[in-house]
């Protein structure tokens, strides 16, 4: 079990943001500025923040919270429309690109539009981590991750996840309570 002490090169973030009306449990916008995501990167990084349509400005300002700058956005156009939301139907969903300190892409030229299949419970496209792979320093983070790691060079961390590989003090997973079970 990775420690909190870890140095990510890249983090990819999916949070469970308030007011999406989506089957499973969400945080207000307080908590998610809570999560110590700085002190889990290298001063040269990269973070990958998911936010929807109606929550760009507020994902800005949650990237800048945690003391990244907003380089560019990648668009996800879903391979069918996504869940009705009040104003729109949400057929694109937006990944913005920050980085940490002087963190350059490793190659130049990625594309910023991402043409994928609809996954399941707000669950986002594989091929977001062959973009950070090909961009990004590994190891690599998930924060809020639904799925197990994609290889040895991801760390994933989530209360979805029948076991998160990284222990984030204050912030208990259900995995966490899995292991002082059995101990």
């Amino acid at each position: 079990m990775k420690q909190q002490q870890l140095r990510a090169g890249a983090c990819v973030m999916d949070p469970p943001w308030p007011g999406q009306g989506v089957p499973y449990r969400t945080l207000s916008i307080r908590r998610i500025l809570e999560f110590p995501l700085r002190e889990l990167m290298a001063p040269n990084s990269h973070l990958y923040l998911w936010v929807p349509q109606g929550l760009v400005a507020t994902g800005i300002k949650v990237a800048e919270h945690y003391g990244a700058t907003v380089r560019g956005v990648i668009t996800w156009v879903k391979s069918r429309p996504g869940r009705p939301t009040r104003y729109l139907q949400a057929n694109t969903e937006l990944l913005l690109f920050c980085t940490f300190g002087d963190a350059p892409a490793l190659v130049k030229g990625q594309q910023t539009l991402l043409c994928a299949p609809t996954m399941l419970n707000g669950q986002k496209p594989d091929e977001q981590y062959s973009v950070v792979e090909r961009l990004s320093k590994a190891p690599f983070l998930e924060i809020f991750a639904r799925t197990a790691p994609r290889s040895e060079d991801w760390i994933t961390w989530g209360d979805e996840l029948e076991k998160s590989n990284l222990k984030v003090p204050g912030w208990p997973v259900p995995s966490d309570f899995h292991e002082e079970v059995a101990q």
